[in-house]
């Protein structure tokens, strides 16, 4: 299989996705004893002490996942969570649940996402690849008729346990390939999966697979709670977007912007069908400047960071050298930047699938 030997294990995957400074809640046991259903009063953190003391409430929602793990109850209590993390941000804070600004430096908020399980006994439309995903992310708007181009995350849920069941990880491969190739603006695809009594992060990107820890629920509520609100009000880079790429509800790119500047795309010229390595796209896009319309052709793929030399080096030295003729003129090119930091005060790096698998708590499997 095209993943099999691209697969890590980051033991602190859920913080190297979702680091402290991109979450707009502290995780900590003092949020923990707030997440209670609509009408419980939810303590207040105290000014004078922010211990991690936690006072374990029967109704609390983290505490008390299904007694039953199937489908429709996972999604349930998600959602749930999702609902009561809503209410604690709406009372402390004046801002938007989900507000960020985006690669156009406007603030924005995210669309509301849910999770839903519709599609775990039917066949989610908008592949030629027929697959059921037990539990889908998707923004409250397209809850009606959710389609692949429109899927946030996954989630995958068995009563067996992880090392047991033979047929998960497979499941999370196939269905990621869908999703990565259903939308022109994914860089990667997260998966959180339940099985038993534990749960595990999975991402996908172009250089392979990574993977956290399987851990027990009710021993790492903070972990799973870290990853439950990433997924569910991190800004769109932070669950796997590239925010320079705009898409339609088709997951087809409209927009692309390059340099600062917009370019509308007219057609896609060739999409590559891999899911490891390059992962190459090209568009025929325009651009109108002074009242001129102008047609071009960007590329967009990935690099190995061990090759010396760049593509857009070479064709700068072609051109220099004066031997370019019939070689396409070189009119930008750029690493794209992925937003970091707070999402109110983004700071941008180059984007790398080094991001998800750190320097520490590695292990090549």
């Amino acid at each position: 299989m095209e993943l099999e030997k691209g697969t890590v294990k980051n033991t602190d995957l859920a913080s190297s996705v979702f680091p402290d400074v991109s979450l707009p809640f502290v995780v900590d046991t003092a949020l923990v004893d707030r997440i209670l259903p609509p009408g419980d009063p939810t303590p207040r953190r105290s000014a004078r002490n922010n211990k991690n003391t936690s006072i374990v409430h029967e109704a609390n929602i983290l505490h008390n996942p299904p007694p039953e793990w199937k489908e429709p109850n996972m999604a349930t209590w998600l959602n749930d969570i999702g609902v009561a993390l809503e209410r604690i941000y709406q009372e402390d804070s004046h801002k938007a649940l989900g507000t960020y600004i985006n690669a156009d430096n406007e603030e924005v908020v995210i669309p509301r996402r849910t999770w839903t399980s519709v599609n775990a006994t039917n066949i989610l439309k908008g592949s030629s690849i027929r697959r059921k995903p037990d539990l889908i992310l998707v923004d409250e708007t397209s809850l009606d008729k959710p389609i692949w181009p429109n899927v946030r995350a996954l989630s995958e849920v068995t009563r067996s346990e992880r090392k047991k069941n033979k047929t998960i990880k497979d499941t999370i491969i196939q269905k990621s390939y869908i999703t990565t190739t259903t939308q022109a603006n994914r860089c990667f695809v997260p998966c959180l999966d339940f099985a038993h009594d534990s749960f595990t992060l999975t991402i996908i990107d172009r250089a392979g697979l990574v993977h956290s820890e399987t851990r027990k629920v009710c021993d790492h509520r903070l972990t799973l709670l870290r990853i439950i609100i990433g997924l569910m009000f991190g800004r769109p880079s932070d669950i796997g977007y590239d925010e320079t790429i705009e898409c339609d509800d088709n997951g087809n790119a409209t927009s692309i912007t390059i340099n600062n500047k917009k370019y509308v795309v007219e057609e896609e010229l060739f999409k590559s069908q891999s899911m490891r390595g390059r992962a190459t796209r090209c568009w025929r896009v325009s651009r109108i400047e002074d009242g001129i319309s102008e047609a071009y052709v960007v590329k967009d793929s990935w690099v190995d960071t061990r090759r010396t030399q760049s593509e857009t080096h070479t064709l700068r030295l072609i051109h220099k050298q004066g031997i370019g003729r019939g070689v396409p003129t070189l009119i930008h090119g750029e690493d794209v930047l992925v937003a970091g930091g707070s999402p109110l005060k983004p700071t941008y790096s180059c984007d790398s699938t080094a991001r998800r698998r750190g320097q520490e708590g590695l292990v090549e499997e």
